[in-house]
């Protein structure tokens, strides 16, 4: 399995979660929210770090990016990005659904 991390910095602890579940729906895919361990707590901070996804060869890439562009399309105001490779944080708010589905396939078959 490979590993895709999306960042949403500010995002609510809900918003993970419900972006988690549904990303989990698809076969393949697992999800693990990742808090942020080099800080003080503070209500006011953001406390997750990031999404880790872990994708099997065999996913649909097409319905996973919609999926993850669903929730970036819900906070237009947020800054969201996504490490994959060797490309770190890569924008999703102006990614089409084809780019990165082209994106995770990539991921998905690198060696």
């Amino acid at each position: 399995m490979k590993s895709v991390k999306i960042y949403f910095p500010g995002w609510p602890l809900v918003m993970y979660r419900e972006l988690a579940t549904h990303a989990q729906q698809l076969s393949g895919v697992q999800a693990e929210i990742q808090l942020r361990s080099n800080q003080p707590f503070d209500y006011v901070l953001d406390q997750v770090d990031h999404l880790a996804l872990e994708l099997a060869d065999h996913i649909n890439h097409s319905l996973l990016a919609a999926i993850i562009l669903h929730y970036v399309k819900n906070f237009p105001e947020l800054e969201t990005y996504f490490d994959l490779d060797n490309q770190k944080h890569q924008s999703l708010k102006n990614m089409a659904v084809e780019l990165l589905a082209d994106h995770l396939a990539r991921v998905v078959n690198s060696v």
